[in-house]
Parts: C-alpha cells; structure tokens; sequence
C-alpha cells in the first residue's frame, strides 16, 4: 500500500490517501481522513509533492491615475533586461516611456515606480589592468579615468 496525495476539485486542496488499487485510466484510493474510497484519473496524483496553493496574483505595475507625465518607472524589455525610464505620454493602455533616446509603449501593468527620479548618463571609463601579484589567484587592479 503506498501513500500519496491527490488534488480534490471540489475541496480545492491536496488530500492523503492509500492505493488500493490501479486500473487502466483511473486508481482506486481510500482518503486517510475519513475512510471514502475514490476512483481517481492519473493526473489528479500528486507524485513529485508540488505545492498546488493557489495564492491570489499581487497587482503589479502602476494604475493609469496614479502616473503622471515626466515620471520615472521601470520596466523588464524583450530579453529580459531591466529598463529605466521617464514617462512622455500616457495613453488609455499604454503609457510612452522615454529611454535614451528611444521611445517605447509599455502596459501599466509592467510598470513600477522608481524612488529615486534622477537619472545619470553613462559613464565610460578607460582602464588599463595591472596585473600586481603573479599567484595561483590573479590579483589585478585597474587605472581608470574618465572619458
């Protein structure tokens, strides 16, 4: 006899159980809490102990009415990347945010706020590696100034 869990619809929750049983499509179960039999489908077995807790989804982003324009957000690109920006333009579904010199529609949903609302330009350095201790480990340093 094995134990496992399964996912119960109508009680939206895993319950424990003992096969008794397996047939073709379906397994014979008893529920460890009340002694009911059940003839279960395969996918309702809980074999890799997931959590199946389904948690109410967090609203994300920024409401329409709470952004104004020349704000600053960020918001996650294509590949991936975490992008900063300031607000140009706010439309019905979309707000236009303004990075570098691109502009871009973004859902108010992938929006968040930034704290901080000054943006820096890019600093680029120019750098020469010194190599100071020839060990197992590599220690370097760099030399940089401004560009």
């Amino acid at each position: 006899m094995s134990v496992i869990s399964y996912f119960d619809m109508q009680e939206n929750r895993l319950i424990d159980a003992i096969i008794l049983g397996v047939k073709r499509t379906r397994v014979l179960v008893k529920n460890k809490h009340n002694g009911e039999q059940w003839n279960i489908y395969f996918y309702q077995l809980n074999l890799d102990a997931t959590n199946v807790d389904i948690k109410p989804r967090q609203e994300a982003g920024i409401d329409r009415n709470s952004l104004k324009v020349n704000d600053y957000v960020s918001f996650i690109d294509n590949t991936g990347q975490e992008v900063f920006g300031q607000v140009f333009k706010l439309n019905p579904k979309t707000a236009g945010v303004l990075v570098g010199q691109s502009r871009w529609r973004v859902n108010y949903r992938s929006l968040n706020s930034v704290l901080d609302g000054q943006m820096g330009e890019q600093l680029i350095l120019d750098c020469d590696v010194i190599n100071l201790k020839k060990s197992v480990e590599p220690t370097a340093t760099a030399l940089c100034t401004e560009s």
